[in-house]
């Protein structure tokens, strides 16, 4: 663990790790519990303890076998090009949203989403990338991108799932499937070149657009409220 902890990689995961943790806490007292949609009743601060620790250890079997980046930040120019990129994603789904609104509440309101978002945005990371890449590392060695296809499918899935049920129309759920894999496999690319701080700020990117910004909006313009 100590060489580890001298590998940039791992030491800015622990870093984001730590920040998550400390917004995670701010967020878990605010009044709207917009941890709850996602985590119930269990405390938001131990869950992302725990999460944290479970990337840490995804990360000790990622980073030797290549999966996890080839340096702690990527160039200035690609960084930007990636932000731009998380960016881009958002816009088609403001667009559906605009065409067949998702629920009122599925956006945590301001000021806390501005803690919650960057803080879920871990636990994302790492139950949807981190462990299951680390997993298929053991099972698929050598074959990252068969590994990555996997990988990228289980939040479109979980999503969709989440729909079902729901009075959403079927094109919607499609459109979920197709642009959240793109989405993952986008950001386990990156993970691969340039690290999981790069992937989990595309990610933050993209619900900064999607969530906050958007979010902010949205009640009055869909909902006239």
């Amino acid at each position: 663990m100590m060489p580890m902890l001298r590998d940039g990689r791992f030491a800015g995961y622990l870093l984001t790790a730590g920040l998550a943790i400390g917004l995670a806490s701010v967020a878990a007292g605010a009044a709207s519990a917009p941890f709850s949609r996602f985590l119930g009743a269990l405390p938001p601060v131990a869950v992302m303890l725990g999460v944290a620790a479970a990337g840490a250890v995804a990360l000790l079997r990622l980073l030797p076998v290549g999966w996890a980046g080839q340096s702690a930040l990527p160039p200035a120019r690609d960084g930007a090009l990636l932000g731009a990129l998380a960016l881009a994603f958002a816009v088609p789904t403001i667009w559906v949203d605009t065409v067949a609104p998702w629920p009122r509440d599925i956006n945590a309101p301001l000021p806390e989403a501005l803690a919650f978002y960057p803080a879920i945005a871990l636990v994302a990371e790492t139950v949807f990338h981190l462990v299951p890449l680390a997993l298929c590392s053991l099972l698929l060695p050598r074959r990252f991108w068969t590994a990555a296809i996997c990988v990228a499918m289980i939040e479109p899935a979980f999503q969709v799932l989440a729909e079902i049920g729901s009075d959403a129309p079927p094109w919607r759920h499609a459109y979920m499937a197709l642009h959240l894999t793109a989405f993952n496999l986008v950001q386990i690319a990156a993970l691969r070149r340039y690290g999981i701080v790069t992937a989990y700020g595309f990610r933050v990117i993209y619900y900064a657009a999607w969530h906050v910004g958007w979010g902010a909006v949205r009640l009055d313009m869909l909902f006239g409220a």
